[in-house]
């Protein structure tokens, strides 16, 4: 298992989609010779192909976000599969800088009813 991933890791995108297709190809037959022989000895070789193909378009994902994120590394905006989660509530809070804003109102009270300091001595 670790030797099939360390093998696609290795492969460029184009190696991986061409045993992509071989393996999507070897699938197709086993399923035609269990319908046609009725066997039930190929489940197993389904079995382990159907998870050669997950390891497969696993590690091509992997790829694929590994190129966004080198692209988009440092810009303003990124796509939506790069940002972080977060919580719906995270993501529509107001950052600290629109939280420390003040309408106009708010700066004239807050110049004209300053809080004093006292000194007072011990």
């Amino acid at each position: 298992m670790v030797k099939s991933t360390q093998k696609f890791r290795e492969m460029n995108v184009e190696e991986i989609m061409s045993s992509l297709k071989k393996e999507k190809n070897e699938l197709l037959k086993l399923r035609v010779s269990k319908v046609a022989s009725g066997g039930a000895s190929k489940l197993l070789q389904m079995k382990n192909i159907r998870r050669e193909i997950a390891r497969m378009k696993t590690i091509m994902r992997e790829k694929q976000l590994e190129e966004l994120r080198t692209k988009y590394e440092g810009k303003k905006y990124a796509p939506i599969c790069l940002r972080t989660k977060g919580t719906r509530a995270m993501r529509r809070a107001l950052s600290e800088e629109q939280k420390a804003m003040q309408t106009v109102r708010q700066q004239k009270r807050a110049n004209s009813f300053r809080d004093y300091t006292y000194a007072i001595e011990a």
